[in-house]
């Protein structure tokens, strides 16, 4: 037990913060009274203490940087794990980031576009099949470059045939007419 310099009630050791220059290693001020300190005292000196701390980062950003290089570097394992993790249990967040940036819409936008197409593609209305990783792929959303606008949700193989054909409709119809031709002869 310990008591705290603040409030004067004795707490059991996990309710201090570890400090080195303390006796036993804790800090005098208990966890709470130094978050009550700390809710009055941030709001009065927010602006000081945000020029301190970017003039604090500026002066030691090498160092720093080149801290955080050698622990990847003597670590990559571990580092490399860890991403691993964060990503596979961030992949929402991801995935949301990346149609946002791309495409400028939401996941919810994304939903209830998926839902007008009953989760089947656009053109040939049958559901993704690819896979990575042995998780289905979520439909492609097929954009006109030109317009910048979304035309629609496509399986991995339509999207491919469209982009392959550079959206180019008259090279899309020759491609049908050359299939038709074809059947004629068979």
């Amino acid at each position: 037990m310990k008591t705290c310099t603040e409030c004067g009630i004795a707490k059991v050791e996990t309710d201090f913060s570890k400090y080195k220059a303390g006796k036993p290693g804790l800090r005098s001020t208990c966890k709470a009274c130094v978050s009550a300190y700390n809710k009055i005292r941030f709001p009065k000196d927010k602006e000081r203490i945000k020029a301190y701390n970017k003039k604090h980062r500026n002066k030691y950003r090498e160092r720093h940087t080149e801290r955080a290089r050698r622990y990847r570097e003597n670590n990559r394992d571990k580092v490399t794990a860890y991403l691993k993790a964060y990503h596979y249990k961030n992949r929402h967040k991801a995935r949301a980031y990346e149609l946002l940036r791309k495409y400028n819409i939401t996941i919810d936008e994304y939903a209830i576009l998926s839902d007008k197409q009953g989760g089947l593609c656009a053109i040939c209305k049958k559901p993704e099949t690819r896979k990575q990783k042995g998780v289905l792929l979520p439909l492609v959303v097929d954009h006109c470059h030109k317009a910048n606008c979304i035309r629609g949700l496509l399986c991995s193989r339509c999207n491919v045939m469209i982009g392959m054909a550079n959206d180019d409709t008259r090279c899309l119809l020759a491609g049908i007419d050359y299939l038709n031709s074809m059947k004629l002869k068979v």
